[in-house]
């Protein structure tokens, strides 16, 4: 309807029962939001070290590519895929990206995580 509006009449409040059906809701659709994530991280990784462009010296910077879905705070995930090798940012940096294998990685996922993440909230 055009033009119409929603306001709580005095004494009309939410009852009990929708709030604790709404905390359900958004209980179980944080839950889903995090395994959804941690389904994603386990292909990104894979990813990463299959298809990343250097030539392993020692394997380390190959073996330490991961990627984990992380609970920043009550309301906010993350999916987090990181070198830990300290020479990680070189390789990520230098040479005009060159040798670049995270970001590259991420954006390739990105249309399919987020058209997973949206069926989780239709």
């Amino acid at each position: 309807m055009a033009g119409s509006s929603f306001r709580w009449k005095t004494g009309q409040a939410p009852t009990q029962v929708w709030k604790a059906g709404a905390a359900v809701y958004v209980a179980r659709l944080d839950m889903a939001i995090g395994e959804l994530l941690s389904f994603w991280a386990g292909p990104i990784e894979q990813t990463m070290k299959r298809d990343a462009p250097w030539t392993d010296q020692t394997a380390n910077a190959r073996q330490t590519l991961a990627a984990f879905a992380h609970k920043k705070s009550k309301t906010t995930w993350a999916l987090v895929a990181k070198q830990e090798m300290f020479y990680g940012l070189f390789l990520e940096l230098a040479n005009g990206g060159k040798y670049q294998i995270v970001m590259p990685t991420l954006q390739t996922y990105y249309p399919r995580i987020w058209g997973s993440l949206q069926d989780v909230v239709r």
